[in-house]
């Protein structure tokens, strides 16, 4: 019995037992689970308010990085546009104004300023631009460097760095088109010039090789002074006008003229130096008014007998002399020329000229001359007193005769003969007045008779020498 409640009271002491260590087993699990939990969520409030601090850095970053990108592409585009307040400019240091500002598209709270840090020119960059830089475009583009800095609302700056060009729209050639004349011969002294082209700055310069026999009128150089001056002025950007001596020892041949512009650019263009076209015949070297379809030869050197190119002539009054034929003249050799003219009916009688043009180097020769030789006169009408031919004279009264006619010129002098009834030696002596091309007047005054106031009798005859020779009118003349 007592071993039986022995038994029993072991088994009961160790149920105790073990229900105590399964409760303190349990609370101490549960002490554990707490605070492993507490470190748990410790760990996530520090892993999300890192997580909250770490995506703002990054939005601000990422925002900064859009508005630096959003500032340059609105200053590429403005500083290489076509127009506007920040066009690119050569020679500026800067574009906007001088302090940050929200110019360039700049987005709220955002500062930003442009700062021109290098120039590309002379194969390098360079950190001032060009000397002599125009203040409108140059005539090449001149790349820059272009220093964009960025202030953020935070108190931040962000720099990046871009490279603008000049607009191609806005890039002046520089460029010689044409000379004019654009060539000389030798000896020719104070010849100007005029340079046509684009892109000529204020400062741009002309020089020739120092060999070319060429210099600027007024020096002895062959390189211009500076504009302006009577051998050299810049006129405008597209013209100069400049004056130069030809030596006449200068050699034959194309020259080049080369001008400079400040920023060392350099164009070029031909200037030659030739022979001009010389005459030293023409046949026939005169004619008459109304003469037609006369085969005109020109002779002497340097004509051009090039096709398309060759020689011209012109006659120096075109609307007397015509050109008949086609082609209107014919160069057929450097020593000859044809043409095919007609003199006008009506072409006043005196002297006149033709020169030769090579077109190839603008050269003229020197105008050789041709005479329009006035006919013999011709008389049409001897009238006075209301009556005639005859004119009635008088041995008593002053008689005034009109004499009409062509051909009469400045040296016309009249004669009156005796042609009909009884011969004496009364001859009627006139005094000539009133002369045109077509008309005179005769006036017989009886104290001018040859004896004076001798007594005339039958008819007279008229005789009208003139430059082209002389003409006649039979019975002229009358007694009364």
């Amino acid at each position: 019995m007592r071993q039986a409640n022995s038994v029993k009271n072991c088994t009961m002491h160790a149920a105790t037992r073990r229900v105590s260590s399964e409760r303190g087993d349990t609370l101490l699990e549960v002490l554990m689970t707490v605070l492993v939990v507490g470190i748990t969520s410790v760990a996530l409030l520090v892993g999300f308010s890192t997580s909250i601090s770490g995506s703002a850095a990054h939005r601000a970053l990422a925002t900064n990085d859009v508005a630096m990108r959003t500032v340059s592409q609105a200053v590429y585009a403005l500083v290489e546009g076509p127009s506007g307040p920040n066009t690119y400019d050569p020679c500026t240091t800067q574009y906007g104004t001088p302090t940050p500002s929200s110019e360039f598209n700049a987005p709220t709270g955002y500062l930003v300023s442009v700062q021109v840090t290098a120039y590309w020119y002379s194969n390098g960059w360079q950190g001032s631009p060009p000397s002599g830089c125009p203040s409108s475009p140059p005539a090449k583009a001149v790349p820059q460097q272009v220093l964009v800095t960025l202030s953020t609302p935070n108190n931040r700056t962000l720099t990046t760095t871009i490279v603008v060009n000049q607009p191609l729209a806005l890039v002046t050639t520089f460029a010689v088109s044409s000379l004019t004349p654009s060539a000389a011969a030798p000896g020719n002294s104070g010849l100007n010039i005029t340079i046509s082209g684009s892109g000529f700055a204020a400062g741009v310069t002309g020089s020739f090789p120092a060999d070319s026999g060429i210099t600027f009128s007024g020096t002895t150089g062959s390189t211009s002074p500076p504009s302006p001056s009577p051998s050299w002025t810049v006129v405008s950007p597209t013209s100069i006008v400049a004056q130069i001596d030809v030596a006449s020892t200068a050699p034959v041949s194309p020259e080049t003229l080369t001008l400079t512009n400040p920023d060392g650019t350099t164009a070029t263009s031909t200037f030659t130096i030739t022979l001009g076209p010389t005459i030293t015949g023409v046949s026939p070297s005169q004619m008459l008014p109304g003469d037609s379809s006369q085969t005109f030869t020109i002779t002497g050197a340097n004509f051009d007998p090039t096709s398309g190119s060759s020689s011209t002539v012109a006659f120096s009054d075109p609307t007397v002399f015509k050109f008949v034929s086609t082609p209107e003249w014919t160069v057929n050799s450097s020593t000859t020329i044809t043409a095919t003219i007609s003199v006008s009916s009506t072409a006043t009688p005196g002297s006149y000229s033709v020169a030769v043009t090579n077109p190839s180097s603008q050269l003229t020769s020197a105008p050789y001359p041709v005479t329009i030789n006035y006919p013999p006169p011709v008389i049409s009408t001897v009238t006075g007193g209301g009556v005639g031919p005859p004119c009635l004279i008088s041995s008593n009264s002053t008689v005034t005769c009109t004499v009409t006619g062509n051909y009469f010129d400045g040296s016309v002098t009249a004669n009156v003969s005796q042609s009909s009834g009884n011969y004496n030696a009364c001859t009627p002596v006139p005094t000539l007045s009133g002369v045109t091309p077509n008309s005179l007047t005769l006036t017989f005054t009886p104290s001018n008779y040859q004896p004076a106031n001798c007594a005339i009798s039958g008819t007279y005859d008229l005789t009208i020498f003139a430059a082209g020779g002389q003409g006649s009118f039979v019975q002229a003349f009358s007694s009364s």
